[in-house]
């Protein structure tokens, strides 16, 4: 695994500190998910991989030139979904279906879901909110509660009705899919998991218990339905500046060789 996970106690929600264990492999995982190859991604992401054939050279300049040299902002951004959709797949259980990320730069708004399947239908629907950000609660107070409030609105229900239709269509037939997704109570299903890197004093202690205030305002009801993981950096675009440069070296690698010529 790339990954390390440790539990953390928190008033607010079900909390845990994720660690990277190997940038390499993760470079190496991103590139792939970059290029839809989200099978591979994943067998990386658990230390069992699988080469892939090469790449056509103009397809990967293309990708590095409008995915890894974007504004820093953005890059981040969709950096930082595709990792924490690792993170979900590679710890997912059979039962559960991760919506893969987009590829495009991310935006506001729905950044993944993750359907908690049953034999004939649906159990619950995980909404994440990914934030790669230096100020990690000034971002959840004003942006990731706000979301949260919509789809406590029920504002956004069709969108979850749209994904799950598309999930379920994978093992059913899309009638079976689309009444069995016009059935879900959506009061009953919609739980929640916030995604966040942490810089410093947010690493440990007192700071960190209060990044998630509120939660249980926007959430109200059992503490499962709100979950949170926190990725701490001490600089993030730092560090993002040096992964994306990984990325792009994985991405490079691979491309068809062309022999030279004479």
């Amino acid at each position: 695994m790339v990954f390390k996970s440790e539990t953390v106690p928190d008033q607010n929600c079900e909390r845990s500190q994720i660690s990277i264990s190997d940038e390499d492999a993760l470079a190496q995982a991103v590139a792939y998910v970059l290029i839809q190859r989200y099978s591979h991604a994943k067998k990386i992401a658990l230390n069992t991989p699988d080469p892939i054939p090469p790449l056509n050279n103009s397809d990967v300049e293309a990708i590095i030139k409008k995915r890894l040299r974007a504004t820093q902002f953005h890059r981040d951004g969709l950096l930082f979904q595709i990792i924490t959709w690792l993170w979900s797949t590679t710890t997912s259980t059979p039962d559960e279906y991760v919506d893969p990320p987009h590829t495009q730069q991310a935006s506001h708004g729905q950044d993944s879901i993750i359907l908690h399947l049953t034999s004939d239908g649906v159990s619950s629907i995980t909404v994440c909110e990914d934030k790669a950000t230096e100020n990690p609660r000034d971002t959840i107070r004003d942006e990731v509660w706000p979301e949260i409030e919509k789809y406590e609105a029920k504002t956004r229900d069709d969108e979850l009705r749209s994904k799950v239709v598309m999930a379920l269509s994978r093992q059913h037939s899309w009638e079976v899919a689309e009444e069995a997704a016009s059935s879900i109570f959506w009061d009953k299903v919609k739980q929640y998991r916030v995604r966040i890197t942490t810089p410093p004093p947010y690493d440990t202690g007192r700071p960190a218990s209060k990044l998630f205030d509120g939660f249980a305002s926007v959430a109200p009801g059992a503490i499962s339905r709100r979950q949170a993981n926190t990725v701490f950096m001490a600089d993030l675009r730092g560090w993002m500046d040096t992964f994306a440069i990984k990325v792009e070296e994985k991405l490079r690698a691979t491309q068809e060789k062309t022999a030279n010529v004479r």
